[in-house]
């Protein structure tokens, strides 16, 4: 069902947070264009969806039925129901692809500003004036401009009386957002029912390759939406993410997208043994990629002097230079050639933090408001849109042609990640391709007594000999004597993280464990000769799914030179040719925000030159006034300044201005436009009234305070 909704009225959809100058704020994306969350759209659909219930008389037990089926119940498995894409701007795509082809000559705050306007409010008291700290900010979106969205999966409630709910509850929402009593939030919503497009091909075991060997399938996933993968943060409000594309997500995708083609019960078929439970097949994170560069973990070793300024700082490897460096690196980094030196670059994934708010009883409906004491508050902290990521899996061929083709249906296009029902976790993975590892070229080969360092690229899970798991030393050492592997660790770097993943089916989350966190650096010193094939190591429990992977470095960087990478992750390279008339008007209102700046700074120039004790307050109020209500009328401001001519106001205003015919005719040097030259006189003569304002005197103001 594909939805559109025009804004009738300015809009304020809060976002529920606020800052030093704003009270209440919209949601933008990270170009600046708003948009209208797919939480927000689902939350509004749901009171509309129950009213429509109540209206046509139904029981509050098939109103429950019918709401669970259309919007979910908290702490229900059920995976098939609507599904609440945001709302974006019509051509959002072409907008953005607009945006970044300009390189720059468009901030943030020119797009934002194209689109909104402010509003101030306060509130009277008792004695008729403005109560005191009563004033309030609002940032609205202008009426007139077009969202369109896409509520999936409504297909499966053809005919039934949930379709009909959901499509008067589409048309029952006319008002959203903050302030709808005051005239702002008016909408109109049409719908459309699209072609049926069923996913789940089901296929055929026999029709893929059975090729002997070792295979490695890469892929590229980039969020169409925002990503959140759930991580403990101390807060019991805000839940955090992860910065990357962890492993057992993308096994989950995989696990998920065999369950739709599968036939009988899941767990007993061969194939998801072979491809999820049995660990033949090898799932790996997802790392950013920032300009087709593919990024590492940035080990914990390396560091830098935090007492120097940010561009004389230099990357430092702790474990050598314990007294030059003191505090370590983290995130991601990438190798780049300057002038033939090489530059380490740090980066960062983006995130964004999004605030939500649930109402759960039908008074708060009613109210209008989330009550303190039941509705749910909370933020989530997700992975930013339109960010590439390079993943792999490692198993057989034939394996591995299953899940690319399970990859490629419904054009790469999937949801991972938490809250799949609304607004995160679209997906798109593309670039797929199964290569061979070449073994022989592919193994790195340490003599005994060498020293080197191995970076965890993944959490490493140790269980001791009572099966817990403990991030200790001793333990890793045992562990590499286990693989055969005589290795002594000189030195680390270390850090402890918490491990546990959250099982949809069962409804629950595994045990915690404990285990040495990404990033964590051990110098080793090799006891006899070692191999290490493709340069990697893996160590520990649970490999399968993407822990205990550890990364080979002969040597870390010393003393280079750190950029901090600031680099939008967008696709492939965009046509340089502005298609999208949102972006010319963008364009064309920053060129004039830009001349009206001129224009004014021109007036003011002129107005502070001018002896302005010759001509009264009222008198360039009045003028101003009457200049606002003849509007672009030039006859009747030249009948009213005719008027005034040969009256005390008017020789007064000819003194000041030496020739009145400048004023009558709204004559301004190299300004050709009505607007512009009204609007030069406007703040010329606003600028006089700044000038006559006298300051207090020290009296007035100590009596003041």
């Amino acid at each position: 069902m594909k939805v559109k909704l025009t804004t009738i009225s300015s809009l304020l959809c809060s976002t529920g947070e606020s800052s030093a100058h704003i009270d209440a704020d919209i949601r933008f994306d990270q170009y600046g264009l708003p948009y209208i969350p797919g939480k927000t759209f689902k939350g509004l659909l749901r009171e509309c969806a129950s009213e429509v219930c109540e209206l046509s008389g139904f029981s509050d037990e098939k109103t429950n039925l019918i709401l669970n089926n259309l919007f979910g119940q908290s702490g229900s498995n059920e995976i098939v129901r609507p599904i609440y894409n945001n709302l974006q701007l019509l051509d959002y795509r072409d907008v953005c692809n607009d945006i970044k082809n300009l390189n720059g000559k468009l901030h943030y705050r020119d797009v934002q500003n194209y689109f909104t306007v402010f509003r101030r409010q306060t509130r009277i008291g008792e004695n008729g004036t403005a109560s005191g700290k009563s004033l309030r900010t609002y940032r609205l979106l202008k009426m007139g401009f077009q969202f369109e969205g896409i509520i999936e999966n409504t297909h499966y409630f053809s005919g039934k009386e949930e379709l009909k709910v959901l499509s008067r509850a589409l048309l029952q929402l006319r008002y959203m957002g903050l302030r709808r009593n005051r005239g702002f939030g008016k909408v109109q919503i049409v719908y459309k029912t699209l072609p049926i497009q069923l996913n789940g091909v089901k296929f055929d075991v026999n029709s893929f390759q059975r090729i002997s060997g070792k295979f490695k399938l890469s892929f590229c996933l980039r969020n169409l939406s925002s990503l959140q993968f759930s991580k403990p943060i101390g807060d019991q409000n805000t839940v955090g993410t992860e910065d990357f594309i962890p492993a057992q997500n993308i096994r989950g995708l995989v696990a998920s997208l065999l369950a739709k083609n599968v036939n009988g019960e899941l767990h007993r078929s061969e194939l998801f043994q072979n491809i999820i439970l049995n660990g033949n097949t090898k799932y790996i994170s997802g790392f950013p990629i920032v300009k087709n560069i593919y990024t590492s973990i940035a080990p914990l070793a390396l560091g830098y002097d935090k007492h120097k300024k940010v561009e004389e700082r230099k990357v430092f490897n702790m474990l050598e230079d314990s007294k030059v460096a003191n505090k370590p690196y983290k995130g991601w980094f990438f190798k780049t050639l300057e002038n033939g030196l090489e530059v380490y670059n740090r980066f960062n994934t983006e995130t964004v933090f999004s605030f939500h708010a649930s109402r759960q009883t039908s008074d708060e409906r009613v109210a209008g408001r989330s009550s303190e004491k039941v509705g749910g508050i909370y933020y989530y902290e997700a992975i930013e849109k339109d960010q590439k990521f390079h993943a792999s899996i490692y198993g057989s061929h034939e394996n591995l042609e299953i899940i690319q083709f399970l990859f490629e249906q419904s054009q790469g296009m999937h949801r991972m990640g938490h809250s799949k029902s609304a607004q995160y976790a679209v997906i798109k993975i593309s670039n797929c391709r199964i290569e061979e590892i070449n073994l022989p070229s592919n193994i790195i080969k340490i003599q005994k007594g060498s020293q080197f360092y191995l970076v965890f690229q993944s959490p490493v899970i140790i269980h001791n000999q009572f099966g817990m798991a403990i991030a200790d030393g001793d333990l890793l050492e045992s562990e590499f004597q286990k693989m055969g592997f005589e290795l002594v660790i000189k030195d680390m770097r270390s850090a402890v993280c918490w491990v546990e993943n959250y099982i949809q089916i069962w409804n629950c989350k595994t045990p915690r464990e404990q285990a040495f966190g990404m990033g964590t650096t051990l110098k080793v010193e090799a006891l006899n000769d070692v191999e290490f094939e493709n340069g990697k190591l893996y160590l520990g429990e649970r490999l399968n799914e993407g822990y205990g992977t550890l990364q080979y470095y002969s040597e870390l960087p010393h003393g280079l030179k750190v950029n901090t990478a600031n680099i939008q992750n967008i696709g492939s390279e965009p046509s340089k040719i502005v298609k999208s008339s949102i972006v010319n008007n963008i364009l064309a209102s920053k060129k004039k925000i830009l001349q009206d700046e001129k224009i004014k700074l021109k007036a003011c120039d002129a107005a502070i030159k001018v002896d302005n004790t010759k001509i009264s307050n009222h008198l360039i109020a009045r003028l101003r006034f009457k200049l606002d209500a003849c509007g672009h009328d030039v006859v009747l401001w030249q009948h009213f300044i005719d008027h005034i001519e040969g009256k005390n106001a008017g020789k007064a205003l000819g003194k000041v201005i030496g020739d009145l015919n400048l004023i009558k005719n709204l004559i301004v040097p190299e300004v050709d436009s009505i607007e512009d030259r009204i609007l030069y006189w406007k703040s010329w003569l606003g600028m006089l009234r700044i000038k006559s304002r006298k300051p207090k005197s020290k009296e007035n103001v100590q009596s003041n305070s």
